[in-house]
Protein backbone atom coordinates (compact mmCIF):
# COMPACT_ATOMS: atom_id res chain seq x y z
CA UNK A 1 0.00 0.00 0.00
CA UNK A 2 1.22 3.46 -0.81
CA UNK A 3 -0.06 6.80 1.66
CA UNK A 4 1.10 10.16 0.81
CA UNK A 5 -1.11 13.55 -0.23
CA UNK A 6 -1.81 14.11 3.36
CA UNK A 7 -3.41 17.22 4.15
CA UNK A 8 -4.29 19.07 7.74
CA UNK A 9 -7.71 20.74 9.35
CA UNK A 10 -7.15 23.25 12.10
CA UNK A 11 -10.32 22.28 14.30
CA UNK A 12 -9.49 24.60 17.53
CA UNK A 13 -7.66 26.76 18.31
CA UNK A 14 -8.12 28.21 22.18
CA UNK A 15 -6.39 30.84 23.88
CA UNK A 16 -6.34 31.10 27.69
CA UNK A 17 -4.28 33.01 30.26
CA UNK A 18 -2.20 29.98 30.86
CA UNK A 19 -3.64 27.65 28.43
CA UNK A 20 -3.07 26.90 24.95
CA UNK A 21 -5.57 24.44 23.07
CA UNK A 22 -4.97 22.89 19.51
CA UNK A 23 -6.95 20.55 17.22
CA UNK A 24 -5.53 19.21 14.05
CA UNK A 25 -7.49 16.75 11.58
CA UNK A 26 -5.18 14.75 9.70
CA UNK A 27 -6.04 12.69 6.47
CA UNK A 28 -3.85 10.77 4.56
CA UNK A 29 -4.46 9.34 1.04
CA UNK A 30 -3.78 5.53 0.39
CA UNK A 31 -4.00 3.04 -2.57
CA UNK A 32 -3.44 -0.57 -1.68
CA UNK A 33 -3.14 -2.55 -5.02
CA UNK A 34 -3.35 -5.95 -3.00
CA UNK A 35 -6.20 -8.48 -3.84
CA UNK A 36 -7.38 -7.53 0.23
CA UNK A 37 -8.31 -5.60 2.07
CA UNK A 38 -5.69 -3.76 5.09
CA UNK A 39 -6.53 -2.90 8.38
CA UNK A 40 -5.67 0.20 9.53
CA UNK A 41 -4.79 0.62 13.41
CA UNK A 42 -2.84 2.02 15.96
CA UNK A 43 0.59 0.99 16.81
CA UNK A 44 1.15 3.67 19.37
CA UNK A 45 -0.19 7.20 20.05
CA UNK A 46 2.86 9.57 18.25
CA UNK A 47 3.82 12.59 19.84
CA UNK A 48 3.15 15.94 18.67
CA UNK A 49 5.46 19.08 19.43
CA UNK A 50 5.76 22.66 19.39
CA UNK A 51 8.72 23.89 17.71
CA UNK A 52 11.44 21.46 15.60
CA UNK A 53 14.19 20.14 16.31
CA UNK A 54 16.23 18.91 19.78
CA UNK A 55 14.18 22.38 21.84
CA UNK A 56 11.16 21.12 20.50
CA UNK A 57 8.60 20.48 23.31
CA UNK A 58 5.82 17.26 23.55
CA UNK A 59 2.57 19.02 24.01
CA UNK A 60 0.14 16.20 22.89
CA UNK A 61 -0.37 13.26 20.91
CA UNK A 62 -1.95 12.38 17.25
CA UNK A 63 -3.85 9.41 17.61
CA UNK A 64 -4.89 7.33 14.09
CA UNK A 65 -8.81 6.04 14.00
CA UNK A 66 -8.95 2.57 12.94
CA UNK A 67 -10.38 1.55 9.45
CA UNK A 68 -10.24 -0.59 6.34
CA UNK A 69 -8.50 0.03 3.07
CA UNK A 70 -10.15 -1.18 0.12
CA UNK A 71 -8.17 -3.74 -2.06
CA UNK A 72 -7.34 -4.17 -6.06
CA UNK A 73 -6.41 -0.38 -6.47
CA UNK A 74 -9.15 1.19 -4.75
CA UNK A 75 -8.85 4.35 -3.34
CA UNK A 76 -8.83 4.84 0.94
CA UNK A 77 -7.66 7.31 4.00
CA UNK A 78 -6.42 7.08 6.98
CA UNK A 79 -7.56 9.98 9.97
CA UNK A 80 -5.52 10.86 12.48
CA UNK A 81 -5.99 13.52 15.70
CA UNK A 82 -3.60 15.48 16.96
CA UNK A 83 -4.64 17.58 20.33
CA UNK A 84 -2.18 19.82 21.81
CA UNK A 85 -2.68 21.28 25.53
CA UNK A 86 0.03 23.28 27.01
CA UNK A 87 -1.40 25.00 30.45
CA UNK A 88 0.86 26.97 33.70
CA UNK A 89 4.09 28.72 33.25
CA UNK A 90 4.71 27.00 29.99
CA UNK A 91 1.18 28.19 28.36
CA UNK A 92 2.66 31.83 29.66
CA UNK A 93 6.35 31.53 27.91
CA UNK A 94 4.72 30.45 24.35
CA UNK A 95 1.75 32.65 24.38
CA UNK A 96 3.49 35.65 22.77
CA UNK A 97 4.82 33.27 19.96
CA UNK A 98 0.76 32.01 19.30
CA UNK A 99 0.00 35.43 18.92
CA UNK A 100 2.79 37.78 17.41
CA UNK A 101 4.55 34.77 15.23
CA UNK A 102 4.31 34.72 11.62
CA UNK A 103 4.83 30.42 11.99
CA UNK A 104 5.18 28.42 14.67
CA UNK A 105 6.21 25.07 13.74
CA UNK A 106 4.11 21.99 14.82
CA UNK A 107 5.80 18.71 14.52
CA UNK A 108 4.35 15.39 14.90
CA UNK A 109 5.06 11.49 14.93
CA UNK A 110 2.65 9.64 12.56
CA UNK A 111 2.74 5.75 13.21
CA UNK A 112 0.22 3.11 12.35
CA UNK A 113 -0.07 -0.39 11.84
CA UNK A 114 -1.24 -1.95 8.18
CA UNK A 115 -2.52 -5.90 8.77
CA UNK A 116 -4.22 -8.67 6.95
CA UNK A 117 -6.23 -11.31 8.78
CA UNK A 118 -7.39 -13.99 6.19
CA UNK A 119 -9.28 -17.10 6.61
CA UNK A 120 -8.58 -20.35 3.99
CA UNK A 121 -11.13 -22.95 5.02
CA UNK A 122 -9.76 -24.26 8.44
CA UNK A 123 -6.81 -22.21 8.22
CA UNK A 124 -6.03 -18.71 9.01
CA UNK A 125 -3.15 -16.42 7.96
CA UNK A 126 -1.97 -12.74 9.07
CA UNK A 127 0.58 -10.38 8.64
CA UNK A 128 1.41 -7.02 9.72
CA UNK A 129 3.87 -3.79 8.99
CA UNK A 130 4.48 -0.71 10.68
CA UNK A 131 4.33 2.84 9.02
CA UNK A 132 6.55 5.16 10.88
CA UNK A 133 7.13 9.30 9.72
CA UNK A 134 7.80 12.38 11.07
CA UNK A 135 5.44 15.04 10.16
CA UNK A 136 5.16 18.72 10.44
CA UNK A 137 3.19 21.98 9.83
CA UNK A 138 3.71 25.66 10.77
CA UNK A 139 0.70 27.67 12.68
CA UNK A 140 0.06 31.30 12.08
CA UNK A 141 -0.37 33.69 14.86
CA UNK A 142 -3.50 35.38 15.95
CA UNK A 143 -2.41 38.80 14.87
CA UNK A 144 -0.54 37.42 11.71
CA UNK A 145 -3.98 35.58 10.89
CA UNK A 146 -6.28 38.28 11.51
CA UNK A 147 -3.98 40.84 9.64
CA UNK A 148 -4.38 38.63 7.03
CA UNK A 149 -7.61 38.41 7.36
CA UNK A 150 -7.70 42.15 6.82
CA UNK A 151 -5.93 42.36 3.56
CA UNK A 152 -8.24 39.14 2.37
CA UNK A 153 -10.00 40.92 -1.09
CA UNK A 154 -6.39 42.66 -2.35
CA UNK A 155 -3.97 39.53 -1.24
CA UNK A 156 -6.35 36.34 -1.42
CA UNK A 157 -7.87 33.86 1.31
CA UNK A 158 -6.26 34.09 4.38
CA UNK A 159 -5.15 30.71 6.04
CA UNK A 160 -4.12 29.82 9.40
CA UNK A 161 -2.16 26.21 8.62
CA UNK A 162 0.69 25.46 6.33
CA UNK A 163 1.02 22.67 4.01
CA UNK A 164 0.96 19.06 5.92
CA UNK A 165 4.56 17.34 5.21
CA UNK A 166 6.10 14.26 5.94
CA UNK A 167 9.70 12.29 5.55
CA UNK A 168 11.25 9.59 6.83
CA UNK A 169 13.34 11.32 9.77
CA UNK A 170 13.80 14.73 11.62
CA UNK A 171 16.52 15.26 10.36
CA UNK A 172 14.95 15.58 6.51
CA UNK A 173 12.12 17.27 7.67
CA UNK A 174 11.33 20.56 5.95
CA UNK A 175 8.69 22.74 6.90
CA UNK A 176 7.27 25.31 3.90
CA UNK A 177 5.98 28.39 4.97
CA UNK A 178 1.84 29.21 5.21
CA UNK A 179 1.04 29.75 1.93
CA UNK A 180 3.50 28.58 -0.04
CA UNK A 181 2.44 25.73 -2.11
CA UNK A 182 4.30 22.33 -3.67
CA UNK A 183 7.03 23.00 -6.88
CA UNK A 184 5.20 21.07 -9.37
CA UNK A 185 7.91 18.75 -9.68
CA UNK A 186 7.56 14.47 -10.15
CA UNK A 187 10.02 15.01 -6.78
CA UNK A 188 7.03 17.11 -4.77
CA UNK A 189 4.47 14.49 -6.32
CA UNK A 190 6.28 11.84 -3.98
CA UNK A 191 6.89 13.72 -1.18
CA UNK A 192 6.19 12.30 1.72
CA UNK A 193 4.93 9.19 0.40
CA UNK A 194 4.73 6.04 2.80
CA UNK A 195 5.24 2.70 1.07
CA UNK A 196 3.66 -0.15 3.51
CA UNK A 197 4.81 -3.88 2.54
CA UNK A 198 4.42 -6.91 4.19
CA UNK A 199 7.60 -9.19 4.59
CA UNK A 200 8.12 -11.34 1.64
CA UNK A 201 8.46 -14.42 3.89
CA UNK A 202 4.91 -13.34 4.81
CA UNK A 203 3.27 -13.15 1.61
CA UNK A 204 5.07 -16.59 0.74
CA UNK A 205 3.77 -18.25 4.12
CA UNK A 206 0.12 -16.46 3.39
CA UNK A 207 0.62 -18.55 -0.51
CA UNK A 208 1.32 -21.16 1.03
CA UNK A 209 -1.04 -21.24 3.77
CA UNK A 210 -3.95 -20.58 0.74
CA UNK A 211 -2.37 -23.45 -1.42
CA UNK A 212 -2.79 -26.19 1.40
CA UNK A 213 -5.88 -25.30 2.60
CA UNK A 214 -7.20 -25.65 -0.61
CA UNK A 215 -5.76 -28.37 -1.02
CA UNK A 216 -7.57 -29.79 1.67
CA UNK A 217 -10.76 -28.94 0.83
CA UNK A 218 -10.64 -30.60 -2.37
CA UNK A 219 -9.25 -33.90 -0.59
CA UNK A 220 -12.16 -33.58 1.92
CA UNK A 221 -14.94 -32.49 -0.92
CA UNK A 222 -13.18 -35.87 -2.89
CA UNK A 223 -13.97 -38.28 0.32
CA UNK A 224 -17.65 -36.75 0.54
CA UNK A 225 -18.33 -37.05 -2.60
CA UNK A 226 -16.77 -40.93 -3.67
CA UNK A 227 -15.46 -42.60 -0.54
CA UNK A 228 -18.85 -41.78 1.66
CA UNK A 229 -21.12 -42.61 -1.42
CA UNK A 230 -19.35 -46.38 -1.44
CA UNK A 231 -19.02 -47.00 2.58
CA UNK A 232 -22.74 -46.23 2.66
CA UNK A 233 -23.86 -47.95 -0.18
CA UNK A 234 -21.67 -50.94 1.22
CA UNK A 235 -23.57 -50.88 4.47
Amino acid sequence: AECGNQTAELEEFSLGRQAIHLEIRVAVACLNANPYRLRVSQAAPGGVFIGHGPEALEAGTLAVAPGLLPGRGAEGGISAQASVDVGGPTAEELMPHFLQDDAIPITMRLQFRLSVDLVFGFVGWGAETTLRKACGLHVRGVFIASSAASQAFTAGPTERLGRLVCSDTWLDLAIPEVGQRAPPSPDAAAEGRMVGQLAAVDIWRGELTKDASLGLIVVLSYCLAVILPVYLWRN
